[in-house]
């Protein structure tokens, strides 16, 4: 009997590798969760928006009246609600609300104007008797003005020399209140009315002492009838400027001063001057003032 072959040793078997993956499933569940999400994104972006239906305004019934007195009135039927304007419409009404307010307003031919409204505004209107309207321009334009009673030139100048141009100027060396014929230290005759000088450089007269009288005659054209004003520079000291012995300015140290009116015509001028420091400095001149005039 022949001898059995050895048996060979058992084989492993290796377990095939599974058909799928779990990575695969998990990619596969998700693509199939995300189909909804990007469908119900698709579906509100493009779906149709359905048209607002706006009811018809309710019909209000008026009540009948009865006879019966005793019963208590009927309510009023509620106001309409106005429309609100829009931004656009309320910008152009506020721009021609601008417009016809920076307009000057515009009179009829046949309307009768206001003589008031072509007038300056330092001129006044008065009605005489008869009807005629006159204003300040046919009045004496310094009458509102406080008149002078006394002057330093009733003292200097009693003879009331004026020159016919230019002004004469009487210097003196005023120790009092009151100035007198023998404290003229010098007359002169002088185009303007000015001085400047310190200490005692002038005649001899010591600043503090220093005071002046000018008189003259200011003439005012046709052409430059209407509103003036004094300019120049007054320095430590009193002055008082009169004219037609009307009082136009009484100041110390300080020149300002309304206009005032002056008609055509010749105004006597007269100016006091007295010093109150060791230096004099004054310049006064009248002069016509800007105006602003409605050119209506």
């Amino acid at each position: 009997m022949p001898p059995k072959s050895p048996k060979s040793a058992p084989r492993l078997i290796t377990p095939a590798a599974p058909h799928y993956r779990p990575s695969r499933l998990t990619v596969t569940y998700l693509a199939l969760l995300a189909v909804p999400v990007v469908l119900w994104l698709l579906y509100a972006l493009f779906r149709p928006v359905p048209e607002k239906v706006v009811p018809p305004p309710a019909e209000i019934t008026a009540p009948v009246p009865t006879a019966d007195t005793t019963a208590p009135p009927a309510s009023a039927p509620p106001a309409p609600v106005e429309a609100v304007p829009s931004a656009e419409e309320r910008v152009a009404a506020a721009v021609a609300a601008a417009k016809q307010q920076a307009a000057p307003p515009v009179v009829p031919p046949s309307a009768s104007v206001d003589p008031a409204a072509v007038l300056h505004y330092s001129e006044s209107v008065t009605t005489e008797p008869d009807g005629q309207v006159q204003t300040a321009v046919d009045i004496d334009p310094l009458a509102h003005y406080p008149l002078a009673e006394h002057n330093w030139g009733d003292d200097l100048s009693p003879s009331r020399q004026i020159p016919a141009a230019g002004y004469t100027a009487y210097y003196l060396n005023l120790n009092t209140t009151k100035p007198q014929r023998k404290q003229i230290v010098a007359r002169a005759h002088v185009s303007e009315i000015a001085v400047n000088y310190g200490w005692s450089d002038f005649h001899n007269i010591p600043s503090q002492q220093f005071a002046a009288y000018w008189v003259g005659k200011l003439r005012v054209p046709a052409s430059t009838s209407g509103l003036y004003h004094i300019e120049g520079e007054i320095g430590q000291a009193n002055v008082r400027v009169m004219l037609n012995r009307r009082i136009i300015l009484d100041a110390k140290g300080n020149l300002d001063h309304q206009p005032f009116r002056l008609n055509t015509g010749e105004y006597l001028l007269e100016v006091e001057y007295k010093s109150r420091w060791h230096t004099t400095e004054f310049r006064l001149d009248i002069v016509p003032a800007p105006i602003l005039r409605n050119s209506r």
